[in-house]
């Protein structure tokens, strides 16, 4: 579904059980509107929903979006989530999945469960949540929560750190001298917010580690990255901003971009808006948006594809989208997220392919199971380890 057919899925779901309110009609009427092929994808879903769904009709949506909101609200300036109907109109009995042809329901009977393997008492495996630790110039260490209540920290530089509900942000009322800079950790299973001096916004994913002035002084803007990361860039074209990895330099002309960059993978930088060129072994590859310049560093070549930059940029707004991915790489994912082991019993399942949009902050057994529902894999969770299995 194209962003034009974006739709809040618990809005359609209340409008199939008869249950939408009058605003929610008015949002639902105008979305119809749009394009002839909204009005044939909800029939479609209202069509399949009458006749496959015996039990009564009751989506299980308020709890689905008070656990999300939760972690919404404690990261500022992330934008509401889009919510797609792709994966998420769950009911009693019945889950959804939309497949290229059509949709395809699925009797949550037929579902294979998500098998338990540890004879103790299950620990729930929950997503990951704000955490975070910044290293200060003088070696201080200052550890971040989520819940914090608003804070100033005080550099040895000079500059505020003002720090609270999932986000740090930089201040300085006064000109400092010499660059002097911080370490932002997140750890496995984290997320965090910056704010850096000049303004530009960063979301750190999960296991990731970002070196950065505590105010800008010299002729360009630059940072370190180690793991994963989103950046909203401030424009200033006298003074580029450049983001430093392992095999790279990514070169900013006021933009945004999420650069992945774990050591031991394979890097890639996608770009959403603006333009961005990504140098490496003395040649740089300027980006247009949708596309991505993806690379080993342990060789010299350098491949240029378009994506859908949402897949790889969504997931600072609580979504995560998977495009006909090899199950090794969604189950690596995942397990920095939820901070758990994954393992595979066969090697043949690591290239499975799976597509779908799942949401990031969902219970780590209810995102199996939508794996589950269109891979020919079962679960097995022993404690935080998480074995992939064939499905007979």
């Amino acid at each position: 579904m194209d962003k034009n057919q974006m739709i809040e899925w618990e809005i359609i779901a209340r409008k199939i059980k008869g249950e939408a309110s009058e605003e929610e009609e008015q949002i639902f009427q105008a979305w119809l509107a749009e394009d002839d092929s909204h009005r044939k994808y909800y029939e479609k879903a209202e069509k399949a929903w009458n006749e496959e769904c015996s039990e009564p009709r009751k989506a299980d949506i308020e709890r689905l979006i008070e656990r999300f909101d939760w972690f919404a609200d404690r990261t500022p300036r992330r934008q509401a989530p889009v919510r797609r109907m792709n994966w998420s109109l769950a009911a009693a009995g019945v889950a959804i999945l939309l497949a290229a042809g059509g949709i395809l329901w699925l009797k949550q009977k037929e579902v294979p469960a998500v098998q338990t393997v540890a004879q103790a008492q299950h620990e729930a495996i929950e997503p990951g949540r704000p955490q975070a630790r910044i290293i200060l110039a003088d070696g201080q260490t200052v550890n971040l929560t989520g819940r914090d209540s608003v804070t100033v920290v005080q550099d040895k530089s000079g500059a505020d750190i003002h720090v609270g509900k999932g986000m740090a942000s930089y201040k300085s009322e006064s000109p400092i001298a010499a660059e002097q800079y911080n370490t932002i950790e997140i750890p496995r299973g984290g997320e965090f917010c910056l704010q850096l001096s000049d303004g530009t916004m960063v979301w750190l994913n999960s296991d990731t580690r970002l070196r950065y002035p505590v105010a800008f002084s010299g002729k360009e803007r630059a940072v370190e990255l180690q793991g994963e990361a989103y950046f909203e860039v401030t424009k200033d074209r006298a003074h580029p901003f450049i983001v430093r990895t392992a095999g790279a330099d990514v070169r900013v002309y006021g933009t945004s971009f999420n650069v992945n960059a774990y050591p031991g993978a394979v890097q890639h930088t996608t770009l959403a808006t603006g333009s961005v060129g990504v140098a490496r072994n003395g040649r740089e590859y300027r980006l247009q948006p949708g596309q991505q310049a993806r690379f080993n560093p342990k060789d010299e070549h350098t491949e240029i594809r378009n994506v859908n930059a949402a897949s790889y940029c969504l997931w600072h707004k609580g979504m995560l989208i998977f495009e006909n991915e090899r199950l090794e790489d969604i189950m690596a994912r995942l397990a920095v997220w939820y901070n758990v082991e994954t393992a595979f019993e066969a090697e043949r399942l690591k290239d499975l392919h799976f597509t779908g949009d799942l949401e990031r902050y969902a219970d780590f057994s209810e995102v199996l199971r939508m794996i589950a529902m269109t891979t020919k894999v079962n679960f097995k969770i022993n404690g935080r380890q998480v074995t992939v299995c064939p499905r007979e």
